[in-house]
């Protein structure tokens, strides 16, 4: 009885892998960088992008707003924001709305700054300065800290950016050749959405496999029964027809970057290993941006979930195998 509790505790955390991996599909076609201090491009460079989905931003800390209305007063930090407010925050809101992409006198503050300003959440509407210019508050982020988000001004550097470049495996060459045509740098760190979703999917793929693998080895063992053999192949044909729904329905497909262009380019994998690695330190330097911790957190999840659960099918199967055994 126990095993079988311990094999449907496998297949819940393998579900939930698979759920998680399945969440981080909305990130494929989005393309995120962050630019050094100098190499920001203004918001009116990114004005001239007017056919492309683009959300750019940069943050400033200790700003002051106020309500001078009850006479009250935060340090805040401040997300001058160029198109999607909802991307740029990636939070859920409270109260009220996001607005829309062209409204230059709202913005958007956190719960902790609404607490402090107003003592409430139900903001919307309500009146906000910061840097000496009035703000009609559109809506109230979940964010337990102080953040306003207010719109860029044209000569502002925007050091954050992401590109919707459409679901596809070339998100990173698609947003890299949109910047290129506008005379526009690559930033110092890129993050291809689709990278992510694609590793998340083959952990999710690990179990199955794990599992299949077990199936075929007790398919070859000596000594099992014709009825068993049987009921082991069709267990093993159906795990091949999920696996291959899975593959459908996640639409997962190798980037193209990860393909040597001769396969004869013996280097190729360990270049890439060494950009990965080169990538991941870049990483760490872009701050208190929330698409990306929500990208990484929902990978890791996945990740440990579906190779958790895929160690846990293979100890599960070599300790029935030699239960029967013995």
């Amino acid at each position: 009885m126990r095993k079988w509790i311990f094999l449907l505790l496998l297949f819940s955390l393998w579900g939930f892998g698979a759920v998680t991996a399945w969440s981080t599909g909305d990130y494929r076609g989005q393309v995120f960088m962050y630019y050094r201090e100098d190499d920001a491009p203004s918001q009116e460079e990114l004005a001239r992008l007017v056919s492309q989905e683009i959300t750019a931003w940069t943050l400033t800390e200790d700003v002051l707003v106020q309500n001078r209305e009850l006479g009250k007063k935060k340090q805040a930090e401040c997300m001058s924001v160029h198109g999607s407010r909802d991307m740029a925050a990636f939070r859920r809101l409270v109260d009220g709305t996001y607005g829309c992409r062209s409204d230059r006198e709202g913005c958007i503050i956190s719960r902790g700054l609404a607490m402090d300003l107003f003592g409430s959440v139900s903001v919307s509407g309500k009146q906000v300065w910061c840097r000496d210019q009035a703000y009609v508050v559109r809506g109230v982020t979940d964010d337990s800290g102080y953040v306003i988000l207010i719109p860029a001004g044209k000569e502002e550097g925007m050091r954050c950016m992401i590109i919707s470049c459409g679901k596809d495996s070339s998100g990173e060459t698609a947003a890299e050749r949109i910047l290129f045509r506008h005379g526009i740098g690559n930033g110092y760190v890129c993050v291809d959405g689709f990278l992510f979703f694609s590793f998340s999917c083959l952990t999710v793929m690990s179990a199955p496999v794990a599992v299949l693998i077990w199936l075929c080895r007790e398919l070859l063992r000596r000594g099992v029964g014709k009825r068993r053999r049987l009921g082991l192949a069709i267990l093993a044909l159906s795990l091949l027809f999920l696996g291959i729904l899975l593959l459908w329905k996640l639409e997962l497909k190798i980037p193209a970057g990860l393909i040597p262009g001769k396969w004869s380019d013996f280097d190729f994998w360990s270049r890439k290993a060494g950009e990965l690695h080169d990538r991941m330190g870049r990483m760490g330097e872009a701050y208190r941006v929330e698409w990306l911790e929500q990208l990484k957190r929902r990978t890791m999840i996945s990740a440990v979930c579906s190779l958790g659960a895929s160690g846990g099918f293979l100890i599960w199967g070599h300790f029935a195998g030699g239960n029967r055994e013995g």
